[in-house]
């Protein structure tokens, strides 16, 4: 992608942050209301793989949740075999794996979170465990914010600069943020900015952790 101009970049820091109120068809999508994947079951949904956008995020009703708390922990063989190829919806734990050990055409499958370049769909909202990293005091930020000691912490990824993959617990906290359709691209994967602590300062999966729902 083409480096951003001036104005891009001063449009880009004036609205990064500032919160945009959800249409019903962005609302109506909350973790507690999805059907959880079961493989006995093999409850995935129909690929339809014409939909290059999907304005109406609708069209994936019926498409079952797929989390795996502990995700993380598994080795990368096993994780990769437990997370179904396609026909589901994945939660921001899941998605991020897949990010991480998938390539890009491989994430095409997951047509409810991706669109067909394999980016994040802007429609799509925060569910079920959040991706998240812990990072030292002396890190610097997105915006070349450098955590004091203070600071230090679990922040949540956000995935090309973009989308922030908070989970159920920042979008229960208000957190979420509709994201312009004018924002560029970050070069890189994973970036987080101070604004970004996460809710719950544990790691994703931790037993103790209070989010209702998981």
């Amino acid at each position: 992608m083409a480096n951003p101009t001036v104005a891009a970049i001063a449009l880009h820091n004036a609205t990064l942050g500032n919160p945009r109120p959800l249409l019903p068809r962005y609302a109506i999508y909350d973790t507690m209301k999805y059907p959880r994947y079961d493989p006995h079951l093999n409850n995935v949904g129909t690929t339809v793989l014409h939909f290059s956008t999907a304005k109406d995020y609708s069209v994936f009703r019926e498409y079952s949740l797929f989390m795996n708390a502990q995700l993380t922990a598994m080795n990368r063989q096993d994780a990769l075999l437990s997370v179904p190829s396609s026909g589901v919806r994945l939660d921001d734990l899941t998605l991020a794996f897949v990010i991480n050990n998938r390539d890009r055409n491989r994430l095409k499958t997951y047509i409810a979170d991706f669109d067909l370049k394999g980016m994040i769909r802007a429609t799509r909202l925060p569910l079920g465990q959040a991706a998240k990293r812990e990072y030292p005091a002396g890190t610097p930020d997105m915006n070349g914010h450098v955590l004091t000691q203070q600071e230090a912490g679990w922040y949540y990824l956000r995935y090309k600069g973009l989308q922030c993959l908070m989970g159920k617990e920042g979008a229960d906290a208000g957190r979420y943020l509709v994201r312009p359709s004018h924002e560029w691209e970050y070069p890189g994967t994973w970036y987080f900015q101070v604004a970004d602590r996460a809710v719950v300062q544990l790691a994703p999966g931790d037993p103790n952790d209070p989010t209702p729902g998981l």
